[in-house]
């Protein structure tokens, strides 16, 4: 499913919401919600796919953070899929993580 996922796929979804999940020390599962805020075209050529590589900018409450890792990923619109997240710092209204597509 991510081979077929574009810049344009995740454009229209800017200011949505997508839930990870993540599992805590202790092995309790949490739904964290993120809010797309950017969808960002690389200026490198195609990948391997074809595709124009890009990158997604979400944003996530600050007292609950994910660490760098492949999580599960849903939304209304894709339904479920992993996604590999990068924590980027603090930035106003919570965490920010980036995903990179190549």
């Amino acid at each position: 499913m991510l081979e077929t996922f574009t810049v344009e796929t995740f454009t229209p979804l800017i200011d949505t919401t997508f839930t990870a999940s993540a599992t805590d020390a202790s092995g309790v599962v949490h739904a964290v919600p993120l809010t797309l805020v950017a969808a960002t075209p690389a200026a490198a050529p195609p990948g391997d796919h074809g595709r124009l590589p890009f990158s997604l900018l979400f944003r996530g409450p600050d007292r609950l953070r994910l660490h760098q890792a492949t999580h599960p990923i849903t939304h209304d619109a894709l339904g479920a899929f992993d996604l590999f997240l990068v924590p980027v710092g603090l930035g106003p209204g919570g965490a920010e993580y980036e995903a990179v597509f190549s």
